[in-house]
């Protein structure tokens, strides 16, 4: 394949707009707008993912914790700040996480990482902590609280190889011996001392590495809230690209990255995970609206990662487009079938105003009719008034002939 320089790329492409993706990928560093930094481009992903698909979490925690769902299990979010009170400095300050979310009776925290240190396990047990203290549970009568750490676990996004398994470190809490004869208190530090003993307990939170896992790994775990932080391995083509673009120790330029392999490397990456998302719709698992969520997302990850490469990201721009396409598509065959719609709306709005009509011209005569019932009743009552009358002065002249037939026998 023949190598491409910058100079006959820009050649090729003289119009660098792209329209509003190129113009995207160039300002704020690739970043959407109010993102500053990366780290929080990478955290709105995930809060992105959780808020709106929060099935997808049920996998991964599975991958990591081991533990099964069902699918229409209720996922709750939960707060993910904390304040507290230095005790030295007396400073107020906060302790947040990435992700929290309570499933059945555990709660699952998760931490989104480019790099390890060593105080990533130390703020996670933080967090874990204040967690613990927050959704404390009742005990028994001896034990009046029950304190229940979070399943924490950090993803590492950039592939890396140092990072181990699991984050570890040491709590040493001193335990009081419960095999003493009395329940007393110990009164003195000597006897406290006797009694006592120094608990090692190792504090470990596991660790996925998320370049790790194949795009095929990905599909047959339907680890799919991952898929919007692959573009990330990308980046070692990248870092490679700038390392041979540097001037040799003898003053004269290395050759470029291959960009027809990156091309084709890039485009066999999207499709496959078009087809792995398309899966997924046709079972079921997800919806069109996840999936375009999904892509949505991936889209801005790509963005970041190709930002400084104008070539890459017209690739980008060029893979996207049709997948964007086809939402307009979408659109457009949903208002086609509307406008086959119409005519039958319209004879819906037309028998509706014909039977209007209908009822408008027959008004006069149902109150006609009304007032013709009306003045039956009227008349009716009348007449019922007359017939009391009757009937009364028909009992009084019974009663008067009566009174007469019994004079004349006397």
């Amino acid at each position: 394949m023949q190598e491409i320089t910058n100079t006959a790329r820009l050649d090729e492409f003289p119009d660098l707009s792209f329209g509003a993706f190129f113009e995207e990928g160039l300002q704020h560093d690739g970043l959407p707008e109010k993102i500053s930094t990366e780290a929080q481009l990478w955290d709105e992903i995930l809060k992105k993912e959780v808020l709106e698909m929060p099935f997808l979490l049920l996998p991964l925690v599975k991958e990591i914790h081991g533990k099964s769902y069902p699918r229409d299990v209720k996922i709750i979010p939960l707060g993910t700040e904390f304040s507290i009170e230095r005790t030295i400095t007396k400073d107020i300050s906060s302790i947040r996480s990435d992700i929290a979310v309570r499933i059945e009776s555990r709660i699952f925290h998760f931490e989104c990482e480019s790099s390890t240190n060593k105080i990533i396990v130390k703020r996670v047990y933080e967090y874990g902590s204040q967690s613990a203290l927050a959704y404390s549970e009742e005990g028994t009568k001896a034990t009046p609280y029950i304190l229940c750490f979070p399943y924490s676990s950090v993803l590492f996004l950039e592939p890396e190889t140092t990072v181990p398994s699991r984050l570890t470190c040491e709590l040493r809490l001193p335990v009081y011996n419960s095999n003493r004869s009395d329940t007393r208190k110990p009164d003195s530090m000597d006897e406290q001392n006797t009694n006592t003993e120094i608990k090692c307990i190792d504090y470990a939170v596991p660790a996925l590495k998320v370049q790790d896992y194949t795009l095929s790994e990905i599909d047959e775990k339907n680890l799919l809230i991952l898929i919007p932080f692959t573009p990330i391995r990308f980046r070692t083509m990248l870092r490679k690209k700038k390392q041979l673009g540097k001037l040799k120790d003898d003053g004269t330029q290395s050759p470029h990255i291959n960009y027809d392999y990156a091309k084709l490397e890039l485009t066999n990456y999207f499709q496959k995970v078009i087809l792995i998302l398309d899966k997924a719709v046709a079972s079921g698992y997800i919806s069109e609206l996840d999936r375009k969520d999904i892509l949505a997302l991936l889209r801005k990850a790509l963005i970041r990662v190709f930002h400084e490469d104008k070539f890459l990201l017209e690739v980008v721009n060029h893979m996207t487009a049709p997948v964007l396409e086809l939402e307009r598509e979408t659109i457009v065959r949903l208002q086609k079938e509307l406008e086959e719609q119409r005519p039958v709306l319209e004879l819906e709005r037309e028998t509706i105003v014909r039977l209007q009509k209908e009822l408008e011209e027959q008004r006069p005569v149902l109150e006609l009719e009304r007032e013709t019932v009306a003045r039956l009743q009227k008349e009716l009552d009348i007449a019922k008034a007359e017939n009391k009358n009757i009937v009364a002065e028909n009992k009084i002249l019974r009663n008067r002939l009566s009174r007469q037939k019994k004079r004349k026998r006397k």
